[in-house]
């Protein structure tokens, strides 16, 4: 049987220069969100707007209904609301169109609420 022929590679192949497992250094929350831009004011200024219209709509819609919505999320003029089905999120729907007029909308500069089923 004939002997294979040897490469001629002058460079390191790629698995010399990975650490084995649990020898990479530990990567920790913060630094990741250093990373990424986000920083802990942004985070708070996040969970600040979450809260306040959590608690809004808590005082308005009805416990059932707003049992189902799995995330609420504030960006430039919109305020979207992320519920878990699409039989809840028509029903949100009807009842944020009832109720818009006791949101308090202009002190927060939203121009519109959407109301979306959670992705994934």
């Amino acid at each position: 049987m004939p002997k294979p022929f040897t490469r001629n590679k002058k460079s390191v192949p790629a698995s010399a220069h990975r650490h084995g497992y649990g020898e990479r250094k530990p990567v920790n929350v913060k630094d990741l969100l250093e990373s990424s831009g986000i920083s802990g004011k942004k985070l708070r200024q996040y969970t600040d707007k979450k809260t306040y219209w959590s608690d809004v709509l808590r005082q308005i819609l009805e416990p059932a209904l707003f049992g189902h919505i799995t995330n609420i999320v504030e960006r430039v003029g919109t305020l979207t609301l992320y519920t878990s089905s699409s039989a809840w999120s028509a029903r949100l729907r009807f009842a944020v169109a009832e109720c818009a007029a006791r949101l308090p909308l202009q002190s927060r500069a939203i121009q519109q609420i959407l109301v979306r089923v959670k992705p994934g």
